[in-house]
């Protein structure tokens, strides 16, 4: 985890990985007066910079705004379990014996599985986030 920069109330900071020698930065930021940081990434944009972020929080209604909305959206318990109950559903029909794709593509049926899959692991993991913020929303509150 990079330092943590401050700018108009608010926080952020900076993540990097390397995948197979390709690296990758994400960025978080949140409010001074809060204990959770969220990811931020431009929508128009493949790679989000700094001065990206910075540029955000140049308005800070706007960003705040933005983070309330992305907070309570990624807290939503009920819309998470809903998500999974969904993904668990077309991750079976793509396993049964009776998916079949026709068609001239022989990569389509194991496409549409790795996606399946991969849509059924990231509907857990936003089930376990919406978990996660909820409990430290309620200690905050307590």
């Amino acid at each position: 985890m990079g330092k943590v920069h401050q700018k108009n109330g608010f926080e952020y900071k900076c993540e990097r990985s390397n995948y197979g020698g390709h690296w990758e930065v994400y960025w978080y930021y949140k409010p001074l007066n809060q204990k959770i940081f969220l990811p931020y990434s431009c929508i128009n944009k493949e790679k989000t910079l700094k001065v990206d972020l910075e540029k955000h929080l140049s308005e800070p209604e706007k960003a705040l705004n933005d983070y309330s909305l992305a907070l309570t959206r990624a807290s939503n318990i009920e819309l998470a379990e809903e998500q999974l109950r969904k993904a668990r559903e077309h991750f079976d029909y793509v396993y049964s014996p009776e998916f079949d794709l026709r068609g001239n593509n022989p990569n389509r049926e194991t496409r549409a599985r790795e996606r399946a899959r991969f849509d059924l692991y990231s509907a857990e993991n936003a089930l376990d986030t919406a978990i996660k913020y909820t409990n430290i929303l309620k200690t905050i509150t307590d």
